[in-house]
């Protein structure tokens, strides 16, 4: 039985440390297609809280939906252990924004996304 998919990696996105503050800023551009899979790193020296958001713009980051401690990450894997055709996905035009809960000083944020072809 064989399962017709391939992975696409989208372009890696990032953000300095410098570059966002106590209000949300979003990190690289918004998804170009439904997100199978998403990882968010947290590699500054500081606790980071995010928001995955259907809008483009900071205003549509509205709700607090994780917090990443210095040096971790957290994967969303909607295609694990799936045979259906049909799965939970993050929408085209999606994105992540970050926003200060300490001050870094040093590091970046980085959002990987791999999108299933044909979705």
């Amino acid at each position: 039985m064989g399962f017709g998919r391939r992975a696409v990696f989208e372009t890696q996105r990032s953000l300095a440390h410098d570059a966002f503050d106590v209000t949300y800023t979003k990190v690289g551009s918004s998804f170009s297609a439904p997100v199978r899979m998403l990882m968010v790193q947290n590699l500054t020296d500081a606790t980071l809280q995010f928001s995955v958001s259907g809008g483009d713009t900071a205003a549509d980051a509205l709700n607090d939906h994780f917090v990443l401690q210095t040096g971790t990450q957290v994967i969303f894997d909607f295609s694990a252990n799936r045979v259906q055709d049909y799965a939970f996905m993050f929408a085209k035009g999606d994105a992540v924004f970050v926003k200060d809960v300490g001050t870094p000083t040093t590091g970046n944020v980085y959002v990987s996304v791999v999108c299933g072809v044909g979705d």
